[in-house]
């Protein structure tokens, strides 16, 4: 299970985004499917506990699983939000990853397109 939100807010502050040993907070232009969140947020736990991450900055990790891509100029291209502008705050929280089932939340085969996609894409080579 992971905790997870995504707000909305006026004004973004990139100052907002952040990592600590708990939880992780994104900011992004568009709402994120809370399916999708749940995935990005389980996907990146696993990858900070086994030292497996693509990227070293969490945050930045946070980013390209949520905007389901490997590169972070792309996420940046297709979710970054800017100072200044209307956004989504994301935050997700480790909480007992272990009993985290992802397939009760599952709901049409367009979201399991996705959410395989996105898993596909971080698979470790």
């Amino acid at each position: 299970m992971v905790k997870l939100s995504q707000i909305e807010v006026e004004r973004i502050s990139l100052s907002d985004i952040r990592y600590d040993d708990e939880c992780v907070t994104q900011i992004v232009r568009e709402k994120s499917p809370e399916l999708l969140i749940r995935q990005a947020c389980y996907i990146l736990w696993k990858e900070i506990e086994g030292k497996k991450t693509i990227l070293k900055n969490p945050t930045a990790e946070l980013l390209i699983l949520l905007a389901g891509t490997r590169n972070l100029k792309e996420a940046m291209n297709k979710l970054g939000a800017s100072e200044g502008e209307r956004g989504f705050l994301t935050q997700c929280c480790k909480v007992h990853l272990s009993t985290f089932n992802q397939m009760d939340y599952v709901i049409s085969m367009e979201e399991r397109l996705k959410l395989s996609a996105n898993a596909i894409l971080h698979v470790e080579m």
